[in-house]
């Protein structure tokens, strides 16, 4: 019973970072930190990396409209 609470109580703390993770959007971070923990189910790997994947599409976008680009933003924009 001792181990199961354990356990339990380790999953609640990688959860919570997990979610802080995911709120700073390091979701790469919290795909490790999910599959480490055992808590992919919770947490699915796809979703997160669909998640990563969408901010750095806006991010990239965001930072050429403003001019800021540099080579390697023009070429991740040729490559959407």
């Amino acid at each position: 019973m001792y181990k199961y609470l354990q356990i339990i109580i380790k999953q609640m703390i990688y959860a919570d970072i997990i979610d802080e993770l995911i709120s700073s959007g390091k979701e790469i971070e919290a795909v490790y930190f999910a599959s480490e923990s055992g808590l992919t189910e919770r947490f699915p790997p796809i979703n997160l990396l669909k998640s990563y994947h969408r901010n750095y599409k806006k991010n990239v976008t965001t930072t050429s409209k403003k001019g800021n680009s540099n080579h390697a933003t023009t070429v991740c924009l040729c490559y959407r």
